[in-house]
């Protein structure tokens, strides 16, 4: 774990702080039985790429150099909401549930398209190590934090 924390706090000196924007509402696994639900992010100021893209792939590519093997998926920034996979947690139950979170009512025929929701916003300035325990909850325990922009 100290290799791993060392090489993040390398990573995140490197990186000047950014923004960052909660987005879309999306989930992972099949759609009639998806496992999570999350809240996309993203950089006002950076539509596609950006500090954080780059912040993941100099991790990576640290992590890979030092031998550790590292996520084969495609990179997806985003907030977990939630964890699942109960029968009826379907795509369009999900969304009716973010646009009650968002105090949006949902767009259908009958109803005109809700106003586009101003994200809320914050400033990047550190990232955490965390350490996952499968099959426990809860299952995310912070390790360190790293200062960005430190170099």
């Amino acid at each position: 774990m100290h290799a791993l924390g060392a090489l993040a706090a390398e990573v995140a000196a490197d990186t000047a702080p950014f923004a960052l924007a909660l987005t879309e509402a999306g989930t992972f696994g099949p759609p009639s039985t998806p496992r999570v639900l999350w809240c996309g992010l993203a950089e006002p100021a950076a539509p596609s790429g950006g500090a954080l893209a780059a912040l993941h792939a100099a991790l990576g590519a640290r992590l890979s150099a030092s031998g550790f093997a590292t996520e084969a998926r495609p990179f997806r920034a985003h907030v977990t909401l939630a964890r699942g996979g109960a029968a009826g947690f379907n795509p369009a139950a999900m969304a009716t549930a973010w646009h009650k979170v968002c105090a949006m009512p949902p767009s259908s025929a009958s109803q005109p398209e809700a106003p586009p929701l101003a994200h809320p916003s914050w400033i990047v300035d550190s990232c955490t190590l965390f350490l996952t325990h499968l099959g426990q909850r809860p299952s995310y325990e912070p390790i360190s934090n790293y200062p960005l922009g430190l170099k």
